[in-house]
Order: structure tokens, then C-alpha cells, then sequence
């Protein structure tokens, strides 16, 4: 049997032979965040943008996340011991050891990195709706924790109507998420999802996925959809993830709908832009470029980091795109939900192309 190295707490250690506490509070009552990377080549892709993710996601339940270098170092020598180049790289930390019960003790919190190979999704799945809403307004809303309990069982209802992602109203009857991915409908060359305030998780590859519409000339809208929007008048929809990547729906198959198209023309093209940039891995530099943006102002005199990529490349569409601005970035990080904690916008507040 292959030995499977893990980082736990410091130390890289055999997978075999790692010891959680059984007092430790994510093992006892879920209290931890995680972040999960696709390593392409042996390197994790969008490195700084998940580390924001974490600390965020810690800082919301009151954890403190380990600093990049030793986090850096931790996820580079668990990809070396296991000699891997194309991997789902696992970031967990938890509350540490603490009494049974909610109440967190003074221990130092637990910090666990796993990876495992992994290997292309799908071009396509299906869906079904799950049958309980996510909760918008919770205290975890928005965070990437490691209570998964409901997605665990809203994904075996999926498995049950022959799909492979469930996806989440909310309470309000919005669309919201899917358990491990965001949600995109595309109507014409308007590409939507919905926003912070719908209680969704803000992946990653979302933000990215929206970042990359404008260079096609596509119109990208984070917005408030009933969760019929999935299907009414959807022409598409897609599914984005770390590890699905974008992913079209072919059909919500507990409620007997089925796409025209999947992947439809929008998809496609969304999907080989991103397979584009991650072989560019150009993502530290566009953020980089976004982070100069000055609050509240559009730049108009210079092009977008992705739109002089795609440009170069040639898959840029010309029409109807931004015309050179870059995205009014909300540098606050305060989503108008109404008294919900603070959650970082993507793109920092709805935008079209």
C-alpha cells in the first residue's frame, strides 16, 4: 500500500499513523474551515485568492489561520512526499482541543494539510434541487466551514434522482449554491449568479468565471433569481468549482428538465477561456492589477490583465465588452444582506459588461 503523507500540526507525518485528538472541537462539532486547490503541474492554482478565503472563513468563526509560509510550506512538502502533479489539495483547520460540548477550550487550533490525485471532471453532469434551503442568514452563511452535514445528505438525495451536484434555494426561495460549487445561468450572452447576499459561498473559480466574461464580451450580472431561474428561460447553466472547473448541466433531473444544449456555445466558451488561464497561471498577476483599482472608480485607460491575455491568444469576442474598464472593486468587503456578518464580494458589487 502506497504511503499517504500528511501535514498535521507542524509535522509531516504517514496518513496511516496521524492522530487527531478524539476531544478535538471539528471532529466533535464541526468548528473548522478548510479550503480545497487544484494543483496543476505540481503547483496549487489561485494560491493567494484561496488563502484570503481561509483566513476570512476563519475570522468569521473567531479561528486564527496559520500564516502563509508555513501554509506554503506545509501544502508543498505533502505534494512532494506523495510525488504529486495533479492533485485536490486540502487545507483544514479546526478549533483544536476543547471540552465535549460547544464551549471551545484554550488549546491552539488544529492544522491539517491532505492531498490525493485527482483527474478531470466531466465536461457535463446533471442536477436535482435539494428538498431543504440553505439558510442566508445563518452565521456561517458564506463561510467555508466544515459542518457539510447538509450537503452530505442533499447530495445523497442528488445521487438518489440520478445526479451528481444538488443545488440549494435559499429561504427566501432564491437560487443560492450547490453543495460544493457555485450556480450560473445564461440567457442570450448574459451570463448570471447569484450574489453574497443569496448566502452562497463565493468560490474561487467564480469570481474568476465573472472576471473572464468581459474579455469575451459577455455580460456577467451577480443578481437576486428565484430558483426557477434555473430553469425558466435558462438557456444554459454551469456549474464552477475547484475541482469541476466549469461544468454545464445537462438537466434537473427531479424536475424532468433537459437543456437544448449542454455544454451550450456560452459554457464552452467560458470553459476554454479558463483552461486558458490556468495554463497562464496569470491569476496572481490579475489580482494584483484589480487590488491598484481605486475604490469607487472605474480605470478606463488601460485594459484588464485577462482582456490583453485573450486578446493575445485570440478568443477574445470584441462585441459588447467593457470597453478597456476595469471592475469597480468594493474594497470594504461588506455585503448589503441586511445584517449578515461581512462577506467579501467577488466582484465587489453587481456589474454588467
Amino acid at each position: 500500500m502506497t504511503t499517504n503523507f500528511v501535514w498535521l500540526d507542524g509535522q509531516l507525518v504517514d496518513g496511516e499513523t496521524a492522530r487527531v485528538s478524539p476531544f478535538d472541537h471539528g471532529l466533535l462539532v464541526g468548528d473548522g474551515v478548510f479550503e480545497t486547490l487544484r494543483v496543476y503541474g505540481g503547483r496549487p492554482f489561485a494560491w493567494r485568492r484561496h488563502l484570503e478565503r481561509l483566513v476570512h472563513s476563519a475570522s468569521g468563526l473567531g479561528l486564527v489561520a496559520p500564516g502563509h509560509d508555513e501554509l506554503r510550506g506545509a501544502c508543498e512538502a505533502v505534494l512532494e512526499a506523495n510525488a504529486l502533479t495533479e492533485a485536490r489539495l486540502r487545507i483544514t483547520v479546526t478549533g483544536g482541543v476543547a471540552p465535549l460540548g460547544s464551549e471551545r477550550g484554550d488549546h491552539s487550533p488544529t492544522v491539517l494539510v491532505a492531498a490525493a490525485a485527482v483527474t478531470p471532471a466531466p465536461d457535463v453532469t446533471a442536477v436535482a434541487i435539494s428538498p431543504w434551503p440553505r439558510n442566508e442568514r445563518g452565521a456561517t452563511a458564506g463561510l467555508k466551514t466544515t459542518s457539510y452535514a447538509e450537503n452530505v445528505r442533499a447530495l445523497a438525495y442528488a445521487r438518489v434522482q440520478g445526479a451528481t451536484e444538488a443545488v440549494f434555494e435559499n429561504t427566501r426561495h432564491e437560487l443560492c449554491e450547490a453543495t460544493g460549487s457555485n450556480v450560473f445561468v445564461v440567457t442570450g450572452d448574459v451570463v448570471r449568479t447569484p450574489p453574497a447576499s443569496s448566502g452562497c459561498l463565493l468560490g474561487v473559480t467564480r469570481a474568476l468565471v465573472l472576471e473572464l466574461c468581459p474579455t469575451l464580451g459577455l455580460a456577467a450580472e451577480e443578481v437576486e433569481l428565484p430558483i426557477g431561474a434555473l430553469v425558466d428561460g435558462a438557456d444554459e447553466a454551469f456549474l464552477t468549482s475547484t475541482v469541476r472547473e466549469v461544468q454545464a448541466i445537462t438537466a434537473v433531473t427531479d424536475w424532468n428538465h433537459r437543456y437544448t444544449e449542454a455544454p451550450g456555445p456560452v459554457t464552452r466558451r467560458l470553459a476554454t477561456a479558463f483552461t486558458a488561464l490556468v495554463a497562464r497561471d496569470i491569476d496572481e498577476g490579475c489580482d494584483q492589477a484589480l487590488a491598484q483599482v481605486e475604490v469607487g472608480e472605474p480605470q478606463v485607460d488601460r485594459d484588464p490583465p485577462l482582456l490583453l491575455f485573450f486578446q493575445a491568444v485570440g478568443i477574445y469576442a470584441g462585441q459588447g465588452a467593457h470597453e478597456g474598464a476595469l471592475p469597480v472593486v468594493d474594497m470594504t468587503g461588506r455585503a448589503d444582506d441586511q445584517g449578515a456578518h461581512d462577506r467579501p464580494h467577488a466582484l465587489g458589487r453587481r456589474r454588467t459588461a
